[in-house]
């Protein structure tokens, strides 16, 4: 029981990097998985591979955002 909590929240969120760049210049540093290391890759690029790296370097920004603004203590997380 203790475990288990009375009411469960969801949010879903849509990435748009092309709406919101604050990916361009975050605070700290947004590792990605390396995928498109050796792709061209550019902010001003619109190839599925710039979009692709430009999400990745969204989502944990948004994330980061969601979980303070709710003042999170304890979430599940799933994402694709």
């Amino acid at each position: 029981k203790d475990s288990v909590p009375e009411t469960v929240h969801h949010v879903v969120v849509h990435v748009k990097p092309i709406d919101d760049q604050s990916w361009l210049k975050p605070a700290r540093p947004v590792p990605t998985d390396g995928v498109h290391q050796t792709d061209a890759v550019s902010p001003t690029l619109r190839s599925k591979e710039s979009l692709s790296e430009s999400i990745k370097r969204l989502k944990p920004l948004l994330l980061l955002q969601i979980v303070e603004k709710l003042k999170m203590s304890h979430c599940l997380i799933f994402c694709r």
